[in-house]
C-alpha cells in the first residue's frame, strides 16, 4: 500500500512508497501507470509524462523499439492494486521473486547495468479467469518513457469461473536502464 497520495488535474494522482512514486492517470476506462524513483515528486512526474527528460544515451524525442522478454507470469502475485514498477537490481529481483508463490519464471541472471525488469500487476480480482500477456514482443522507449503493450484477459459475463481471489501479474526484462516512467498500453 502506498504511503502518500497527491491529487493532480484531470484524473491524475501520484502515489509514493519507499521505493518510488507512481503517477496514475484515469482517462475514461483506460488507466496508465507511470513509475519513477522516490523523491522525484509531482513536478518530475509531469516532466516524465511530457517527455522532456531524455533517457541516458538516447537523443531527445527519438523513439527506440526495444525487445521485451517475459520472465515471470503468475496468478497470485499479492498486489492489491493495478500498478507497474521497475526492479533495478539483482537483489531486488530475487527478493520480489521469493515472494511469489507460483507461476512460470525464467531463472536466468540479468545484467541490471544494461537493463531492467518491469513488473506489471493487474491488482486483486474476485474470480479466476483474469490474466496478463504481452501484446507485442517489442516496447517503445522515448525520452525515458517505456511503453509496453499488454493484453488484459478478463472473463466474460457468461464465463463460468471459480470465485477465488487472484492477483495476476507478469514481469518482463527490457534492455534499457534509463527508465524514468512506464506506460502500460492496455489491449
Amino acid at each position: 500500500m502506498f504511503g502518500q497520495r497527491r491529487r493532480g488535474e484531470r484524473g491524475m494522482w501520484i502515489e509514493c512508497e519507499a521505493g518510488g512514486c507512481i503517477l496514475r492517470t484515469a482517462i475514461s476506462r483506460l488507466r496508465t501507470v507511470h513509475w519513477m524513483p522516490r523523491g522525484a515528486g509531482a513536478l518530475a512526474a509531469v516532466v516524465a509524462i511530457s517527455a522532456c527528460d531524455p533517457g541516458r544515451g538516447q537523443e531527445p524525442g527519438i523513439a527506440a523499439s526495444v525487445p521485451v522478454e517475459l520472465v515471470y507470469q503468475g496468478a497470485q502475485c499479492g498486489e492489491p492494486e493495478e500498478r507497474a514498477h521497475v526492479i533495478a537490481s539483482r537483489a531486488a529481483w530475487r527478493a520480489w521473486r521469493e515472494q511469489q508463490p507460483s507461476g512460470t519464471s525464467d531463472t536466468a541472471e540479468f545484467d541490471f547495468a544494461q537493463g531492467r525488469i518491469v513488473v506489471i500487476a493487474m491488482g486483486q480480482q474476485r474470480t479466476a479467469g483474469y490474466g496478463l500477456a504481452l501484446g507485442d514482443d517489442r516496447a517503445r522507449f522515448v525520452n525515458g518513457v517505456l511503453s509496453i503493450s499488454v493484453t488484459w484477459h478478463i472473463p466474460g459475463p457468461a464465463d463460468i469461473v471459480p470465485q477465488v481471489l487472484t492477483s495476476p501479474c507478469m514481469a518482463v526484462h527490457v534492455p534499457v536502464a534509463a527508465i524514468t516512467a512506464v506506460d502500460i498500453l492496455k489491449q
